[in-house]
């Protein structure tokens, strides 16, 4: 279970850190 939540974390920070840099990436131009 242990392993199951790390790999679930990492792929909702990854999920996260894509939505901002689309954001940040749409205010620059």
């Amino acid at each position: 279970m242990t392993g199951l939540n790390v790999q679930w974390m990492l792929g909702s920070g990854q999920k996260i850190v894509n939505s901002l840099r689309a954001i940040v990436f749409d205010n620059r131009t």
